[in-house]
């Protein structure tokens, strides 16, 4: 009893420094660069949009759109298979090229769900082998962010229902092995799924993939012991300053929160018309297992725990997309979730 409550204690005290850091880092001041929104990107030339698709940010939903776009009216893809959604969006004047890389246009053509970091050590010598060397071409890489209780809280039920992302991870060319991350449950590295789990072992798991998975898909992990979690938790600093700097750069980032404005963002930077509709902030499964946590705080502390680096990364793009969006008028309410959050979890 007594070791259960040290515990217990120690997440209670993680959470609330976690809290302390959560306000300091919104209510300071963030530098944030100077954002120039004019387009920079043509499909018709060697310029390549890049999608980094985190698991569980809407990032399906996103391509939807995407895939949809026009330019001066016309469309820019043709949807080639709809009950697998695939999609052609051919570069024009070069028909095996396409001016979007994505798992709906060419596959997962550097795994499943690919890290940024992952992306960028082997796309440019793999599309130098599908569509030939070309020194012009530039990637502009995008992705979508999404609220860290939300996207976990997602994944849980999308792991519970028996599905899995299982698969070789790879950094500085050296495969991840089992004594670096130790599986969650027997079988893991096999392929097996972890179908029924209950919500406290998902949430119990240290080394549970799901933990600040936006921060490790968007930081450089070449640079901070690539699997080796014991180096993560001396360097969380630079791990967060890394994802944070790799966001910032990104020729565009949209919140899945806020759909329309990212549409806007988005529109603005590229001169694509992608159009788009506000989806729920919380669908109804999700927020059934929100009001069946809500019961045990504990479990609510230790996804917010689990997740202290993703809220901070949060809160840094929260604030990034909206100084971005005042640049082209548009005014966003930033406490959106919060406010929901706070229905279900008063403090």
């Amino acid at each position: 009893e007594m070791r259960s409550g040290v515990v217990i204690g120690l997440v209670v005290l993680s959470v609330i420094l976690t809290l302390v850091c959560l306000h300091y880092l919104y209510n300071s001041a963030i530098p944030l660069p100077v954002y120039t929104h004019q387009p920079r990107f043509d499909p018709s030339r060697d310029d390549t949009l890049v999608f980094i698709h985190i698991q569980k940010t809407s990032g399906s939903y996103f391509l939807d759109c995407l895939t949809a776009a026009k330019k001066n009216g016309e469309n820019l893809c043709t949807h080639t298979d709809k009950k697998v959604k695939r999609a052609k969006c051919p570069r024009p004047g070069a028909d095996k090229e396409s001016w979007l890389v994505s798992e709906r246009t060419l596959g997962w053509l550097c795994g499943v769900h690919s890290s940024y970091s992952e992306m960028r050590a082997c796309l440019p010598s793999r599309l130098d082998r599908e569509w030939g060397p070309k020194p012009s071409r530039r990637l502009h890489y995008i992705t979508i962010v999404r609220h860290p209780i939300l996207r976990y809280l997602s994944e849980y039920m999308h792991v519970r229902r028996g599905a899995t992302w299982s698969r070789k991870r790879v950094c500085s060319g050296k495969e991840v092995v089992k004594k670096e991350v130790p599986p969650c449950y027997e079988g893991y590295y096999a392929g097996l799924r972890w179908s029924n789990v209950t919500v406290e072992s998902f949430v119990s798991c240290d080394t549970n993939w799901a933990n600040n998975r936006q921060t490790l898909a968007l930081t450089n992990l070449e640079q901070y012991g690539c699997f080796n979690r014991s180096v993560w938790k001396q360097r969380e600093v630079e791990l967060l300053n890394s994802a944070m700097s790799n966001l910032r750069d990104m020729a565009f980032f949209g919140l899945a929160e806020y759909q329309e404005e990212s549409s806007a963002l988005f529109t603005e930077t590229f001169n694509l018309a992608m159009p788009v509709k506000q989806r729920p902030l919380v669908v109804q499964h999700s927020h059934d297992i929100l009001r069946e946590i809500a019961t045990n705080n504990t479990i609510y502390q230790r996804i917010v725990h689990n997740n202290h680096l993703d809220m901070q990364l949060y809160q840094y793009a929260l604030k990034l997309f909206a100084s971005r969006l005042a640049t082209i008028g548009v005014q966003v309410d930033v406490k959106t979730v919060d406010r929901y959050l706070s229905t279900m979890f008063p403090s």
